[in-house]
């Protein structure tokens, strides 16, 4: 007989070794998977219980003010006269030309 006859392949030997790999890492990560979601039903259920009032937006409820945030400055929104004029301007065009439209078809048909 031939010494280097094995029982096994070395292919059949490489490939169960990384099946066996491939499932205990597969394991490992549902076994992970699971603890998060518990983890995170029973912080859920813990800011759930903390805020009876307000059940329904209870992760609203529970945070907290933030004292280094800046106060937002509500009157940048507001839009200067010049560009309220020629914004209205142009609202007023598309208007008179969708009407414009409108009755050009009504006449048609």
């Amino acid at each position: 007989m031939n010494g280097k006859f094995l029982l096994f392949g070395e292919d059949e030997i490489e490939n169960s070794l990384m099946r066996f790999v491939d499932r205990k890492v597969g394991e490992q990560r549902r076994d992970e998977r699971r603890l998060a979601e518990q983890r995170t039903t029973k912080h859920r259920f813990q800011a759930r219980k903390s805020c009876v009032a307000d059940a329904r937006s209870y992760r609203i409820a529970r945070r907290l003010p933030a004292p280094g945030v800046a106060r937002f400055d509500w009157k940048a929104l507001i839009p200067t006269r010049r560009t309220y004029l020629i914004g209205i301007g142009w609202l007023k065009k598309l208007r008179n030309d969708h009407l414009k439209h409108w009755v050009n078809a009504k006449q048609v048909s």
